[in-house]
């Protein structure tokens, strides 16, 4: 089975993080991938470590005439080469719901079947109208991420729905971290300065441990692409006892988390949240705010969670952590018991094989 993989960005963010993935697991089962990506970057150099850079062409949008009569030619012939070079293919996987009229498009012009990982569809403020302005409903199956997309897409219409979280092979486990630290005063931040994430959170929740006299970490690291403008802001609005450093995108992430005493992950809305895998993971505390999987993992009221786009909830949980800090690990170890039971890569994308032949059945039917 030849599967070919569309999709657009190739920044390092959580669509790409987890395609990387999936690829490497599908390879792992004896599944021929290829991707067809629309920029360079973080994403294309790892496909190409991973030997599965199918060709690189500026995506069109669809929905644009000028980028349609600009861009969707050149596309298509790159599209074909692609075909030519690596296929015959037999299914095409949009990664996610952005990249849903590609994918369709080219499944209809070689007539084979296609899915849709539906990656960010609880984050777009009309997700249905986003769900049907992409097709999505038009996929010949169509794979939710987290418990609560499943509910929301479930009762949608779609062809076929199944739901396939993300996942972690268990060698990138590490033993919790056994620092002598009464309070973490050294701290990440990960996401990336879109409102959707949540970083201004962090800044009015200090704001407001200040005002209370409360303990205060002494330096925060922020992971993840962050525009100039918010990097003025976030330093602006932070209190000036903490020093802020903003990292970017960096290689090696689960070294530099391990090396803190504490990760905060404060997104407002996600579809998953897989840098909170990452970071419990990588056997660093987490902070994490109370969206995607993070109820199923940390559970709906842990003294480790408080409410999205609330710096006050965030606030008081950060000056509760006196009270809890002591049993970090412990906490840690139960995270990393379930992540492993129920976010096996491996047993997952067995799941998305089995899906795999079931669209092809219903296709030859």
């Amino acid at each position: 089975m030849r599967v070919l993989f569309v999709q657009n960005r190739a920044n390092k963010a959580g669509a790409q993080v987890c395609l990387a993935l999936i690829i490497k697991a599908l390879k792992g089962s004896g599944i021929e991938t290829k991707v067809i990506i629309g920029e360079e970057g973080w994403l294309s150099d790892r496909l190409r470590i991973l030997d599965v850079l199918g060709g690189i062409a500026p995506f069109p949008s669809l929905r644009s005439l000028p980028s349609r009569l600009l861009k969707l030619g050149p596309f298509m012939k790159a599209a074909d080469i692609v075909w030519k070079t690596h296929g015959p293919f037999h299914i095409i996987n949009a990664n996610d719901t952005w990249d849903a009229l590609l994918a369709e498009k080219l499944a209809l012009k070689w007539k084979i079947p296609w899915i849709v990982h539906l990656r960010s569809i609880t984050t777009p403020e009309q997700p249905h109208q986003h769900y049907l302005k992409y097709h999505c409903n038009k996929a010949d199956a169509a794979v939710a991420v987290s418990p609560s997309s499943f509910q929301t897409v479930l009762a949608w219409d779609h062809r076929l729905l199944e739901y396939i979280p993300e996942g972690l092979s268990e060698d990138t486990f590490s033993s919790p971290y056994e620092k002598e630290i009464l309070f973490p005063y050294e701290i990440g931040v990960v996401g990336h300065s879109g409102t959707i994430k949540g970083w201004a959170d962090i800044a009015a929740a200090f704001k407001k441990v200040k005002e209370r006299r409360g303990a205060l970490p002494r330096k925060i690291h922020f992971f993840g692409k962050a525009s100039t403008g918010c990097q003025n802001e976030i330093r602006e609005e932070m209190p000036s006892d903490i020093q802020v450093v903003f990292e970017g995108h960096v290689d090696n992430l689960t070294d530099y988390l391990r090396s803190l005493d504490l990760v905060i992950s404060p997104s407002r809305q996600e579809s998953f949240g897989m840098s909170v895998l990452e970071a419990i993971a990588a056997g660093t505390p987490v902070l994490a705010s109370r969206t995607g999987i993070v109820p199923d993992i940390m559970g709906c009221d842990s003294p480790w969670t408080f409410l999205p786009g609330n710096p006050e909830h965030l606030a008081i949980t950060w000056m509760n952590i006196p009270s809890f800090w002591n049993t970090r690990n412990d906490y840690l170890l139960k995270w990393q018991e379930i992540i492993i039971k129920d976010y096996s890569i491996d047993a997952l994308y067995g799941k998305l094989v089995k899906l795999y032949r079931k669209v092809l059945e219903l296709h030859k039917s």
